[in-house]
């Protein structure tokens, strides 16, 4: 006899399961669409789970990925979603707001907390932009336990004012990170605010909007003076000088500066701040006209990102000093900078570097490039995109080198006798982005039967090969992405793929000189090709 087998239904799921399935969906989602699914789904929607459910959705609370500053200051879905159901309905908006302040949701975890404090920064952002005076009313309002739960806080595009921001501080004891981006304070109203971890201050316009800055270095050097517990700094796009920074204890917990877009910078100030931020880890420098001198003085022990793109006025010998001692750095940024490699090839031979971008570096010197690429064991990723690489440099990586991902797009003076010595050694990259370049794949063909490369691009390519694309092909069992949109292939190099391929996306638009009979080859042989 056979047994009927049960559906699951999401009532069988564990509460924590359901909730995170409800927090994916929209606002509208769940306030209106879900009750109309089942009863399930409506008795679900108007329990706490259901309500816990819709508060972790507004208040966007996702595994932590990279955020950047145009993440920051880019408007989220979720606000204007919020504001859609405002505009729909304010009475009844209030109403749900009311009923989220008196539910106990019996906050126990961290993450839980998170949420709520994540859900009640949305909903002042978002009264704030209708009316400061208003969010501030509310916040005044909410109960002393609800606002002891805020530790992070966003003000954007917003008129409020330094006392109005003093009052907000005071009203949430255990604000830990504030955010004011394109706002009009002078700093005046942070001077209270002893407890900030973080703290985001970008003036950077947008279009043709006519912004001005506003910090004022005397608020600003008071606050920096009692900010004991900051970890974290981005005063982006500013005035500032350094000056203010100055002023940090020397008990300080700095970790991480952003003062890039900053065009007044003092190399002096910078060095006399960088001495006392002696737990640094991080600092963004990009789009500034500091030549690097300053950075002789981080500490040499903590360091491991430092980001120059778009500074055209670096001093090798400067950036000797700070390089030749940085024993910790990881990560270096220097593109489209006016470095020549000098100073990157002083690193020590026990450096921990791991990620490079070196892209549009139109002044690079192959020969220091190669005394740097020698000591580079644990480099990984190396962008070296629309730079005037031959790949002479690159091709002293050491025989046991770790890299994992190159990029040469738009490169057009590599050399295959070069790119050749590069890809024999022992290899471990799994990307290649060739896109654009004037290679042949003479070079590429060149990598061990052995190898990882589980995606190359040669799109835009003109000049290749067939005969070196089908001994790169031939070994390229792993092969997942293979992009050669707009080159000039004939697709002969690619029928040479193994049997037993994992090819799972290949894009061959705008290519003109197709041979139909090793397109069906290639076909043939790819069967875990994904449709479309």
């Amino acid at each position: 006899m056979s047994s009927l087998s049960v559906s699951p239904t999401i009532s069988h799921l564990p509460p924590e399961e359901r909730v995170k399935i409800l927090s994916y969906l929209t606002l509208q989602e769940q306030l209106l669409t879900m009750r109309k699914v089942s009863s399930t789904w409506n008795e679900l929607s108007q329990d706490r789970l259901g309500l816990f459910a819709l508060v972790q959705s507004m208040a966007e609370i996702r595994p932590s990925i990279k955020t950047s500053r145009i993440d920051i200051i880019k408007t989220s879905r979720t606000d204007l979603n919020t504001k859609k159901l405002y505009d729909k309905d304010p009475e009844a908006f209030k109403l749900f707001l009311d009923r989220i302040i008196n539910t106990n949701f019996n906050l126990i975890s961290k993450a839980d907390n998170k949420v709520m404090s994540g859900f009640f920064s949305k909903i002042l952002q978002f009264k704030s932009q209708a009316d400061s005076e208003e969010m501030l009313q509310w916040l005044r309002d909410l109960p002393p336990q609800k606002r002891a739960i805020i530790q992070d806080l966003k003000f954007k595009d917003q008129n409020i004012t330094d006392d109005q921001l003093a009052e907000v501080i005071e009203l949430c004891p255990n604000l830990k990170n504030l955010s004011l981006v394109r706002t009009k304070i002078t700093g005046k109203g942070l001077l209270q605010s002893n407890q900030l971890e973080s703290i985001i201050l970008i003036n950077l316009p947008i279009g043709n909007s006519d912004f001005s800055d506003n910090l004022d270095k005397h608020f600003l050097s008071n606050f920096f003076s009692k900010a004991t517990k900051l970890r974290s700094i981005c005063i982006a796009s500013s005035n500032i000088t350094g000056e203010s920074l100055c002023h940090i204890p020397k008990n300080n917990q700095l970790e991480k500066v952003d003062l890039s877009d900053c065009k007044e910078l003092d190399e002096k100030a910078l060095a006399d701040f960088f001495s006392k931020a002696t737990m640094l880890k991080e600092v963004d420098l990009s789009r500034t006209y500091i030549t690097g001198k300053g950075l002789a003085c981080i500490a040499s022990n903590q360091i491991e990102t430092v980001r120059l793109s778009f500074c055209h006025h670096l001093d090798e010998e400067a950036l000797i000093k700070f390089f030749s001692k940085a024993t910790t750095l990881k990560k270096v940024h220097l593109a489209f900078s006016s470095t020549t490699g000098l100073g990157l090839s002083y690193i020590p031979e026990n450096n921990r570097l791991s990620h490079v971008s070196l892209k549009d570096c139109k002044k690079l010197d192959e020969e220091v490039l190669s005394r740097f690429f020698l000591k580079t064991k644990e480099l990984q990723v190396l962008d070296l995109a629309f730079s005037s690489t031959t790949g002479e440099g690159l091709s002293h990586l050491p025989e046991d080198n770790q890299l994992k991902g190159l990029n040469l797009p738009y490169c057009e003076m590599l050399d295959e006798e070069a790119l050749a010595k590069v890809f024999s050694k022992r290899s471990t990259l799994k990307e290649v982005i060739l896109s654009y370049s004037n290679t042949t794949c003479k070079g590429l063909s060149h990598l061990p039967e052995d190898n990882q490369l589980k995606a190359v691009d040669f799109s835009g390519c003109k000049k290749l090969d067939e005969d070196a694309l089908a001994k790169l092909f031939s070994k390229g069992g792993v092969l997942e992405v293979v992009d050669m949109h707009s080159s000039n292939t004939t697709c002969k190099g690619l029928s040479h793929i193994p049997e037993d391929n994992q090819l799972k996306a290949v894009d061959f638009s705008d290519c003109d000189e197709f041979d139909e009979v090793a397109l069906a080859k290639v076909f043939a042989k790819a069967t875990k090709l994904k449709k479309g």
